[in-house]
């Protein structure tokens, strides 16, 4: 745990517990019209705590089952409406079962159709991101390719 009253600081450590990831919008020159874009600033790692890892006695552990019930049915929700769309939706093999930590979606047909089956995704109140995007293609790798 970290605790500053440095908000140049605090901006920092909050972008490096992510990969360095921004999704700020004053990070984003490159893409600007872009749905979901985000840029990669600096060197970073994955420091986030699971919430299992923090909690004392291991109680997020007795809801594992109920967490991943309820992800269960957001993933037969989003299956049951993209159904009626043109697009790749997952699955899962047969005896098997998914976390669902994400619902990865392919979208057939370009980057305009792929933005736009985004933009309506988010103005329906789900949040839809690209996963992942190419290493080269952010400004922190193209800098040190170039240098």
């Amino acid at each position: 745990m970290v605790t500053t009253n440095s908000k140049m600081f605090y901006e920092k450590l909050y972008r490096l517990r992510t990969h360095s990831i921004s999704r700020e919008e004053k990070h984003q020159s490159a893409h600007p019209t872009k749905p979901s874009y985000y840029e990669k600033l600096e060197l970073g790692n994955l420091y986030r705590m699971a919430d299992f890892q923090a909690a004392p006695e291991g109680s997020q552990l007795k809801k594992i089952r109920a967490f991943h019930m309820a992800r269960e049915k957001v993933a037969d929700l989003h299956t049951k409406q993209l159904r009626r769309v043109s697009l790749d939706l997952p699955w899962v093999t047969k005896g098997a079962r998914s976390s669902w930590h994400l619902y990865p979606l392919c979208v057939q047909g370009g980057e305009k159709l792929r933005n736009k089956v985004m933009g309506r995704l988010h103005r329906a109140g789900v949040m839809a991101n690209l996963h992942y995007l190419p290493v080269p293609q952010f400004q922190f790798y193209k800098k040190r390719m170039a240098g």
